[in-house]
Formats: structure tokens, C-alpha cells, sequence
């Protein structure tokens, strides 16, 4: 009762100290990708019960370069091995069954209940748990990917391969007869798992069969690797079991099996991590290279490259020139021009993101190219289709193209069209019909760190004379941003960054209503004349959190510090 009440306290306390991140992101929850409905989606993450497997041989349910239904069917973030711990905690991990005693027993069972609850849980949509869980637990229908409950697999097998090396290595006073029954049992396992890594090898269309995509067109080179790394696996599977006959033997060191088993277990993980990015063994990951330097020398503007799924490929290149590419070209979304990855800045996280994202890649390319000018793209890298890139049977050659019609970060506007809801501004565009010259506001707005409803800014168009007006920035911070304005006439700004709770704009002090421009964006209204306009990130809570949580960070260090002056005065 006293650990757990422990852990429970230590939890708060960790909490607490994170409150002012913590606290940001549930602000952030409503309006993010999470705030729509998955319910009829939990499914496609689901762990096939083929990939348990994997637990032995890593990457059988495929690997980077594999066609597309080989390389992602069910596992997700687990696809590249991670639930892969090596032979030597798997074969271990039996032998915490044979001492019990104490506390011992409490650990060993706590592991088992983890490992059987993450497996029934990834299973998905393949076991009724999952729906109910889904269904019934709170915030689950948020939660997309069973898959990712492997997590307490990993967990519960490290607690017991602890349990079981520990057994081992101290060599317990068990029953012969046990120690044989679970060594014969193992040896088993050991023996089919050769023969499966064997079927691999002289097989291969086994393989295609096995993991659920007969149709596919693998290449001979590929299944050829694959059934080289089954055996491979299957190698290390034979020396940890070996290692764990030496183990039962009194006449081989402590020490010296200590030592054999780290390298044991650090050559098996160091052989299969080097299969994570094939691409990095094949040299150049793209030819020639763009210098987008040149091109994003303005950072009112952003670049967007639809090679976001290759990103880790671009980065498994050892060379750095390559990953300062795939900063400059836009990897994983919208970037701005100085390479600095401002993901607040794309909104890549926001329900209404995907929204727009969605018109850029439908069939209405009128529509597209007006959601590209609305998000300020006015670079494009462009070429072979990123499923070709991605699997390596395209060629790398990228282009870059500039589209003269975006709309930069800030900017001046003497017309402005009214929407009553987000849904019609949204219809609009997607039907092309929001025109790059007239925003579309919406009467929702952000006044006083409250989000409400008010009269929409009314632009002075009569007045505009030769020009809409002068806009010059003053200082550009990822929280505060300070410009001037001078127009004839009641103008609209438009604030190319995302509309979200937090943001407050002051004119000349006076704070004002932020709008919601074009769905997602942001716009407030301004008088004729010459105004300073400031805009600042706040988050509502943000500093009463942060109060919080230095006031717990002190109370623990002092704490702490009383702890040892104590135990220093009793040693005393």
C-alpha cells in the first residue's frame, strides 16, 4: 500500500510540474484532429495475430521497401521492430516463472496481466475487448490505433526477462524437473521457429501467403533479404537459448555469463536496427538535390511537399547535406522559409487542417490552387508520386515550382465577404467559389481569451484610392508579433497563422477580436489611420500553470534537499 501510494503521489507531483504543457494541450483538444469521431475507424490499426511473431522475427509483417499493403497491415508506429526486444529477453523471460517467492511473485504476475491485456487490446477490431473499450471507456473513441497498446507487451516482457535473468544468474534452488520441463519447452519453440525461418528461405512464396498480400509484386532481391533475416533471427533465437543452458551450469562464471549476455543482446539489436532504413545502404536518397535556399528568402510565404511519408528515409541518409534538404524542401508539411519547422504555423494537428488539406488534393483543381494561395504556399516540390519514391521505384529528381498567387502572411484587405458558419465557408471552398481577393469572415472570434460571436470588421472599400494601404512588421516572434498600418480607410488584416484559443491583438494598446478568416485563419479589423497592432500568444491558464508547477518543482527540491540533510545528520 505504501509503493502504491507512492507512485500515486509521484504521479501528481509529475503531473503538476508539466501542468502549463499538459494544460495547453487539452485547450487544444476541441479543435484538433482528435475533436472529430473515429468510431468506425478503430480498426485499421488493428494488430493482425500473425504479427506477434514479430516478438521473434522482426519486420514480418514487412519492412521499408515493401509494396504498401505488406509494409503498413496493422502494426503502425511497431512496423519498424520496435516491440522487437531481441532473442535473449524473450527466451529469459520464461525462467521468472521458476522462483516465486516474495515480492517476486507480485512483479511476475503484474507483467503477465500487462502483456495479456496490450495483447487483446491491439487485436482490435479482431476481439469484441476492444470494441467495448472503445465504446465505453471515456475519451477512447479518440484513440485511432489499437496497435499502439503493444506498448504494454514491451513492458510487461522486460519486467519478466529482468525476472527471469536475475533467476538465472543467481541459479535458484528450483525443482531439476522444472528446470528441464521449461528448458525442453524452449528448446521446442527454438527448433520450430528454425524450421518457420527455413520455410522463409526455401519458400518465399510462403511469405507473400503469411503476411496477407499474395497479389503483391515483390521483388526477388526483396523476399531474398527478408528470408535472410528470418534466419538471421532465428540465429540469435539459438544462441540465446544456448546462453541460457550455460546459465543453468554452476561451472561457467556469473561474471563472465553477464558480459556474454549484454554483447549477446547488443550484437542481436545492433544486426536488426541497421535493417530499419534500407535506403541509407543504397547511398543517395534524392538527385539532384534543390537549393530552396535561394528560393525561400521571404518568410512571409511557406513551401509544401507532399513527401512527408518519406521523411524518415530522407533522414536515414547519414549525410547531413541530405537532411538539410529535407528540411529546406518541406518534409513533413508546411515549413517556413527560414528551415525552422513552425508546426503551429501549418496547424497539421487541427481537425480544420485536414479540412483544407483535403481540397488541396481533391479533383477541383480551381479549388486546390485557391486553398494553396489561402495557405500562403508559394513554393511547390513537386515530381514522382510519393508511393513510387517511397518504395524506391521512381526516380528522385525533385522540382521546385513558384506560384505567383499566394497570399502572404500579412496583408491589407478593403473587401471582406460574411459566412455565418464555418461549414459555408468551407462548402465555398471546396468548390472554388472564395475568391483570393475577397476573405471569408465568420462572426466567431477570440476577444478576452474567450471565444464568442460578434459583428464582422466592415473593410472601407470607397476610400481605397490608389492603394489598400501600407503594412510594415516591426518584430516577428513565434508568441508576439508587432505590426504597423496606415490606410485611407477601415481595413481587414489577414493573420496567415492558425486561429487558436490563446491569441489575443491589441491596436495601440486596445485589445480587439481576432476573426475567423477562411475557415482556419486569422483576421481583426482596422480604423483608418496609423495603428500599432500587436498580436500575442497567451495560452488562458498558461500562467497560473506555470506557477503551479515551479511552486511543486521548489516544494520537491526542498524536500529533497531536507532528506539528505537528514540522512547526512543520522549517519552522523
Amino acid at each position: 500500500m505504501t509503493l502504491l501510494l507512492f507512485v500515486g503521489v509521484s504521479g501528481l507531483v509529475g503531473l503538476l510540474m508539466t501542468l502549463p504543457q499538459i494544460v495547453s494541450m487539452w485547450e487544444l483538444l476541441p479543435y484538433s484532429e482528435r475533436a472529430g469521431t473515429f468510431d468506425s475507424r478503430f480498426d485499421m490499426a488493428s494488430m493482425q495475430p500473425a504479427h506477434l511473431l514479430g516478438v521473434i522475427f522482426p519486420f514480418l509483417g514487412g519492412f521499408p521497401g515493401w509494396p504498401d499493403k505488406h509494409w503498413e497491415s496493422g502494426l503502425f508506429e511497431y512496423w519498424i521492430g520496435a516491440f522487437y526486444l531481441g532473442a535473449l529477453p524473450v527466451v529469459s523471460a520464461p525462467f521468472a516463472f521458476l522462483d516465486l517467492s516474495g515480492r517476486r511473485k507480485i512483479w511476475a504476475w503484474v507483467a503477465t496481466a500487462m502483456i495479456l491485456i496490450g495483447v487483446l487490446l491491439s487485436l482490435g477490431a479482431h476481439t469484441p475487448l476492444y470494441g467495448w473499450w472503445h465504446a465505453h471507456v471515456p475519451l477512447m473513441n479518440r484513440f485511432r490505433f489499437p496497435a499502439k497498446f503493444l506498448v504494454l507487451v514491451v513492458l510487461g516482457l522486460l519486467v519478466l526477462a529482468a525476472l527471469g535473468i536475475d533467476t538465472l544468474l543467481r541459479r535458484p534452488s528450483v525443482t531439476d524437473k522444472k528446470n528441464k520441463t521449461l528448458t525442453m519447452g524452449l528448446g521446442v519453440v527454438v527448433m520450430v521457429g528454425g524450421l518457420f525461418a527455413a520455410a522463409l528461405w526455401m519458400k518465399p512464396d510462403f511469405a507473400v501467403d503469411l503476411l496477407g498480400n499474395a497479389q503483391a509484386k515483390i521483388p526477388e532481391e526483396t523476399l531474398a533479404r527478408a528470408a535472410r533475416l528470418g534466419l538471421v533471427a532465428w540465429g540469435f533465437l539459438a544462441l540465446a537459448f544456448a546462453w541460457t543452458l550455460a546459465a543453468r551450469k554452476s561451472r561457467f562464471p556469473t561474471s563472465r555469463l553477464a558480459v556474454a549476455g549484454a554483447l549477446l543482446a547488443f550484437a542481436n539489436l545492433l544486426v536488426v536496427s541497421r535493417q530499419l532504413h534500407p535506403a541509407a545502404a543504397g547511398g543517395a536518397i534524392v538527385a539532384p538535390m534543390p537549393v530552396l535556399r535561394e528560393h525561400l528568402a521571404d518568410v512571409h510565404y511557406r513551401a509544401f511537399s507532399p513527401y512527408s511519408a518519406v521523411q524518415q528515409y530522407l533522414y536515414a541518409d547519414p549525410r547531413p547535406e541530405i537532411y538539410l534538404w529535407a528540411r529546406q524542401a518541406g518534409s513533413g508539411g508546411m515549413w517556413l522559409a527560414d528551415g525552422v519547422h513552425q508546426q503551429y504555423q501549418a496547424g497539421t494537428k487541427f481537425l480544420k487542417w485536414h479540412h483544407l488539406n483535403s481540397v488541396i488534393y481533391g479533383q477541383n483543381a480551381a479549388a486546390a490552387n485557391c486553398a494553396l494561395d489561402w495557405f500562403g504556399v508559394k513554393w511547390l516540390v513537386q515530381g514522382a508520386p510519393w508511393q513510387n519514391v517511397l518504395w524506391g521505384n521512381a526516380s528522385r529528381d525533385l522540382r521546385v515550382i513558384e506560384r505567383a498567387t499566394a497570399l502572404p502572411r500579412f496583408k491589407l484587405f478593403d473587401t471582406v465577404a460574411v459566412a455565418a458558419t464555418d461549414s459555408e465557408v468551407l462548402s465555398k471552398l471546396a468548390a472554388g467559389q472564395a475568391s483570393p481577393g475577397m476573405p471569408l469572415a465568420e462572426p466567431a472570434c477570440w476577444y478576452g481569451a474567450k471565444e464568442m460571436r460578434g459583428s464582422v470588421p466592415s473593410p472601407d472599400a470607397a476610400v481605397s484610392g490608389a492603394t489598400i494601404g501600407r503594412l510594415e512588421i516591426e518584430l516577428i516572434k513565434n508568441s508576439r508579433v508587432i505590426l504597423r498600418t496606415e490606410a485611407a480607410g477601415a481595413r481587414l488584416l489577414w493573420f496567415g497563422d492558425t486561429w487558436y484559443p490563446g491569441w489575443r491583438a491589441f491596436i495601440d494598446g486596445q485589445e480587439t477580436p481576432i476573426h475567423r478568416v477562411n475557415y482556419m485563419f486569422m483576421g481583426i479589423g482596422v480604423p483608418a489611420g496609423q495603428h500599432r497592432i500587436e498580436f500575442k500568444f497567451v495560452p488562458r491558464h498558461f500562467v497560473l500553470c506555470t506557477i503551479i508547477s515551479l511552486s511543486i518543482l521548489t516544494l520537491a527540491l526542498t524536500m529533497i534537499a531536507m532528506g539528505k540533510t537528514r540522512l547526512a545528520s543520522a549517519r552522523g
